[in-house]
């Protein structure tokens, strides 16, 4: 490193180094839970089995919350007495090693868990292929990935970095708790706003009665379309609130270590 490149606030050459180091560090966890879903789904081949880890549907699912417990753990070493210290002393900035945790399970980790979706359900097919028990189909992520998945992952990953900064222990407990809490008050919100969206009328009465039974309801247009914004807004909100916190939890947590 030269003098410019110690004196900069963020250098993209010590980001790189606290990407790499961050990917090392859950190389084993990932790994281990790779090879884990892999030997159930093996298992259940054999067993010639209805249930399934493979499925077209379970890999999305599957890789999201490998995601998310992953960044639940982001930052405890940083609570973490003699590691807490080896965290301090990371020649990076604030922002370096937070970017950087933002880039590893919002970027890097979802390339790489779903290459490795494709290759195990790849390596299934050829088992099931090869011992006689016909196609079982290679999962095509591109045919199940929907928008909306994606951005509810990255919700719930933002929850839990910003769980791992604000806690020390059982951080990911405590977001889940947080992250209920949240998602009720946007179910209640939604609610509210259809309530009052239907006119008072025997007709309303009627439709309110079925959505409250059935959760289906036909709207106009105009009304569903103000429905999604309110729910993006609050997604957005959501977003931008827990990532700024985790960032300034992690500068606060630094500051006071250096003074002590």
């Amino acid at each position: 490193m030269n003098v410019r490149t110690l004196e900069s606030r963020f250098s993209v050459n010590r980001f790189g180094l606290i990407v790499r180091n961050r990917l090392l560090d859950d190389a084993p966890a990932f790994a281990t839970t790779a090879a884990a879903v892999f030997a159930l789904s093996l298992l259940f081949l054999f067993l010639r089995s209805q249930v399934s880890l493979h499925g077209p549907g379970a890999w999305p699912v599957l890789i999201a919350i490998g995601g998310v417990l992953l960044a639940g753990r982001a930052f405890e070493r940083m609570h973490n007495g003699a590691g807490g210290t080896e965290w301090l002393l990371l020649p990076a900035s604030n922002e370096e090693k937070y970017v950087a945790a933002i880039a590893v399970y919002f970027v890097v980790y979802p390339i790489v868990a779903t290459l490795s979706a494709v290759l195990i359900s790849a390596l299934l097919a050829l088992i099931a292929l090869v011992l006689g028990y016909g196609s079982v189909g290679v999962w095509n992520p591109l045919a199940s990935l929907h928008p909306r998945e994606s951005i509810d992952y990255v919700l719930f990953a933002s929850f839990a970095l910003a769980g791992s900064a604000r806690f020390r222990k059982i951080a990911l407990i405590k977001t889940a708790a947080f992250s209920i809490g949240w998602i009720v008050f946007l179910g209640f919100t939604g609610m509210a706003l259809l309530y009052f969206f239907v006119a008072e009328s025997h007709e309303a009465l009627a439709i309110r009665g079925r959505f409250f039974m059935d959760g289906n309801i036909d709207l106009p247009a105009w009304k569903t379309s103000v429905l999604e914004i309110v729910a993006a807004v609050m997604k957005g909100v959501a977003f931008a609130s827990s990532l700024l916190y985790g960032y300034f939890r992690v500068a606060e947590k630094e500051a006071v270590d250096e003074v002590q």
